[in-house]
């Protein structure tokens, strides 16, 4: 996991953990102002998707 696998969207307030879509626009955070996560939030954003079980989720991207 680096950096680009996660963006904070200033708009909403939130992080999105992009590593999940096939793109942006997919996240629905598109036209909205955001940013990549910055290296001293990484270690937090890993560990809370370890604790939610984020990376046992199957993910669906592009089937085609």
């Amino acid at each position: 996991m680096n950096t680009k696998d996660y963006i904070y969207c200033e708009d909403c307030q939130t992080f999105v953990d992009l590593w999940k879509y096939d793109c942006i626009e997919d996240t629905g955070h598109a036209q909205c102002h955001w940013r990549y996560a910055r290296p001293e939030e990484l270690p937090k954003l890993i560990s809370d998707c370890k604790e939610n079980g984020c990376f046992e989720e199957v993910i669906y991207g592009n089937l085609s």
